[in-house]
Parts: C-alpha cells; structure tokens; sequence
C-alpha cells in the first residue's frame, strides 16, 4: 500500500516565478581580469626655479666733479703745498650689468683736470691728475621687502700726480691700488623703471659705497721720498640717483640725473733713502715719512640707461 517516488535532481528544475523571494549566499563570481598597466616610478622631487633676477642695463653718464685736496705732511717738506681747497674736474662713468648673467657687471671711472700751480720764483707751473678706477661686481639677490640689495666687488685704482714745478713742494707721484669693496643700496625702483602712460620721474636707488685697497703704492719720480711700503688706501661714496623717463622722446628715452658726495683717502708711508732736487729753495726729504693724502668731493652727474641689448643676445630662449 506504500509508493516510492524518485526524482532526477538533473532532469528537475525549478523555475522562478515573479514574486519569488531568495537570498544570495555569496557574490556571483566573476572572472579576474589580467593587470596589464605597469606601474611608474613616483617621479623624484624637483624644485621650483628660482625666480628671474633684475634686469641687465648700460648706462652713461658725464658729471661735474668738484673737489678740494689736502694733504698732511707730518713736518716733512715734500708735498708740503700740495693743498688745493677747490678745483674742478670732468668726470665720466660707465657701467654694465649682463642680462643673460644678471649677478654680474662691470664699472669704469675716469677723471682729470688741471690745478692751479707756482714754483718757489712764482712761475706758472703745469700739474695735472688723472684718477681712473675699474671695478668687477656681483650683485646679490634683494631682499628685505624686495627693496635693498647689496653688491660686492673686486676694485683697481691709478692715480697719475704730474707736475713740472721743480722742487719737493710739489712732487710727481703714481699711485696704484688693488682692493675690494661693497654697495648697500635702496632700490624702490627698477633699474629699467619707466611709466605706464606718460613721462615721469623716480628714485632709481639710494646707496653707500666703501673700497678698501690693502695693495696700495706710491712712486715718486724725479723727487723721491723713498720706497712705499705698508701704504693703504679707502674710497667712499654716498648717492642717489633719479630716472627720468620721456616717452614722447625717440630712443634716447631713459636719462638718469646723479649726486654723489665722498672721499679718497691715502694713508702713505715711505723707507728708504730719499732723493732731494739740488735746486735754490730746496730742502732735504728725510726717510721714513707718513703723509696723509685726502680728496673729498660732491658730483652731479646727467646719463643715458639702456636695456642690456648686447647681452640680449646671449640670454637663452
């Protein structure tokens, strides 16, 4: 009275119907897909570039130099009237900044002129000095607010003393000095400032300047007194200079107007035996003299300021 029966579990399926709940037990399998990106190194820590100095420039200027010289002579004969409490010289300045090397830059100085000069009879006497100095900076980067900056620089100085009086009142010397120095300076403006519509004007720099010569001789001619040795020389400078910007003028648009107030110092010291002129008036030059020489001075000065085209062509696109 009992029936069996067996059912095929692959012959029987169920069929899902709308409506039908169901839990899933586990995700659905899916295949893994093959990596085939390949993984780049994180590329090395680089820095930003520094940003761009200022600019690269070439200026000219001719100046009125007016000055006074005084010289101290301890009691020793020579030089003794070399004094001359006002004379006036032409002075022209070059100077040149590289745009495609904008650290560095090169400046020449030249003066000369003629001093009113008598020999011991009160003869009209020729004396002449020509002062040339050449410099080699590098410029530092501004700092504080961007407006200061300061330069160092490798420095040379000839200084020619010629004259044609005939005794040691006033002597004949060459000077040459090799030395360093520096600039502080003030920098509100560019060196290459200009307006943004019409003409105008603008402080271009305010600075101090200080060169020291620890290399310094001196070489007297026919007059000797003796030989230099441990001589030291400093030159320093306070200045301002203003842009003048004309726009309506055609190239030479950039004129820079200058004051300059210093001095040149001379600390000289001599050895060694002398040599006197064996003229009327004359007095012997005792060794081992220590003489004082300073020329202090104030300059106004007017110039033209370009853009570094020269340099231009060397910078890097």
């Amino acid at each position: 009275n009992t029936l069996f029966v067996e059912l095929l579990s692959k012959t029987v399926m169920k069929v899902p119907y709308k409506g039908d709940l169901a839990i899933e037990m586990s995700p659905p399998w899916t295949p893994k897909k093959e990596n085939t990106e390949v993984e780049l190194e994180p590329p090395l820590a680089t820095e930003p570039p520094p940003p761009p100095g200022p600019p690269g420039f070439i200026q000219m200027d001719y100046g009125l130099f007016k000055g006074a010289l005084a010289t101290e002579t301890n009691g020793n004969p020579a030089n003794y009237y070399k004094n001359v409490p006002s004379f006036q010289f032409g002075n022209f300045h070059f100077e040149w900044f590289l745009d495609f090397l904008w650290r560095y830059g090169i400046e020449f100085d030249y003066f000369s002129g003629e001093f009113p000069t008598f020999s011991y009879y009160r003869e009209a006497e020729t004396t002449q000095q020509k002062v040339m100095t050449f410099k080699l900076n590098y410029r530092l980067r501004a700092f504080y607010n961007k407006k200061w900056r300061a330069t160092f620089r490798l420095t040379s100085l000839s200084d020619e003393f010629s004259t044609t009086n005939p005794d040691e009142a006033v002597i004949s010397t060459n000077y040459a000095g090799l030395g360093f120095g520096s600039r502080l300076a003030w920098e509100p403006h560019s060196k290459l400032w200009k307006p943004i519509k019409t003409s105008g004007w603008a402080i271009s720099d305010v600075f101090v300047d200080l060169d020291l010569f620890p290399f310094f001789q001196a070489k007297d001619l026919s007059i000797s007194r003796g030989t230099s040795s441990g001589s030291f020389a400093y030159n320093w400078k306070i200045g301002i200079q203003t842009v003048i910007y004309l726009k309506w003028m055609p190239w030479l648009k950039r004129w820079v107007l200058s004051g300059f107030y210093g001095a040149h110092n001379y600390l000289l010291k001599f050895s060694g035996p002398t040599t006197s002129q064996d003229v009327i008036g004359a007095k012997s030059i005792p060794e081992n003299g220590r003489f004082t020489e300073t020329t202090s001075y104030w300059m106004i000065s007017l110039g033209l300021r370009f853009d570094d085209f020269i340099g231009k062509f060397f910078t890097p696109r």
